[in-house]
């Protein structure tokens, strides 16, 4: 980060938008992520945290609105740090080049269903869902999600959010985190401590899924005995650990007056997912 970031014409184009500065100050992390640098413009970095904290406010504040669970989530619950965590990784860069924030029960990193935004320059997205939620919160939706499986096929496949949000990801080589997938029918099993209450309603193949001792390739062959247009969601809720959707936001749109409107937008296409979620805990 060099002392001094841009020009003042620069600086005066800036104050028109709603992040132009926040970019241009996360580009100059990027291009020198060293402790004088970044001390050298503290006072810059604080104030464009205030901007941001200031934003995820707002978005607290209509999220609450839309789900009463988020009424004791305090705004510091919600942001995260700055600084990298450095002790045990290669890269040793002391900050990062984005900031973010996490919406969500108990506040970020709690393992429930969230809505996640990250502002980095050229590179900013949205996430919902959960990722690494871990035990006991995993079994719970899993076990909700297998037992109410028509409205969790019927929220993925509304028209309003398969346009936003699309497809839930996938593990990819090229994703910049690893989405985790079981290779067996344990999780299935762990769900379901009683046979023969929780499954009493289900067709023989979707019993024979879920109570098989089988191996990875035969999980996917009593699936493919499924109806086509479900084998999808139920590889979902066999094998993924992670049940994520994301949709990218254009510097364009972080520049523009209606960021708010479209982060708002879709925080409210994203609730039904959420509180479908959070159901188990009622």
């Amino acid at each position: 980060m060099s002392d001094k970031l841009w020009e003042k014409s620069d600086l005066f184009c800036c104050l028109k938008k709603m992040f132009a500065i926040t970019l241009k100050f996360l580009e100059a992390v990027q291009r020198n992520n060293n402790t004088e640098r970044f001390h050298a413009n503290y006072d810059l970095y604080q104030q464009e945290k205030k901007r941001f904290w200031k934003f995820v406010q707002q978005l607290l504040d209509y999220g609450k609105e839309l789900n009463p669970n988020r009424s004791e989530v305090q705004l510091k619950q919600c942001i995260f740090r700055f600084n990298r965590d450095i002790r045990y990784r290669v890269d040793k860069s002391p900050y990062k080049d984005h900031f973010g924030f996490e919406i969500a029960a108990w506040g970020k990193r709690s393992g429930r269903p969230c809505f996640y935004f990250e502002l980095r320059p050229g590179g900013s997205f949205v996430g919902i869902g959960t990722w690494r939620a871990g035990e006991p919160f995993e079994s719970k939706m899993r076990k909700h999600a297998i037992l109410y499986f028509d409205q969790w096929k019927k929220l993925q496949t509304s028209r309003a959010f398969l346009s936003y949000f699309g497809k839930m990801l996938r593990s990819e080589p090229d994703q910049p985190y690893a989405l985790q997938e079981y290779k067996s029918m344990y999780c299935i099993k762990k769900a379901f401590p009683n046979w023969d209450n929780t499954i009493k309603n289900l067709s023989d193949e979707r019993k024979t899924l879920r109570t098989s001792k089988c191996s990875y390739q035969k999980a996917w062959e009593l699936i493919r005995l499924l109806p086509k247009k479900e084998q999808e969601y139920y590889r979902q809720l066999c094998f993924q650990k992670d049940w994520l959707w994301e949709v990218k936001i254009t510097d364009d749109i972080l520049l523009s007056d209606g960021v708010l409107d479209e982060l708002k937008g879709a925080l409210k296409l994203a609730m039904p997912m959420i509180r479908f979620l959070e159901k188990w805990l009622e």
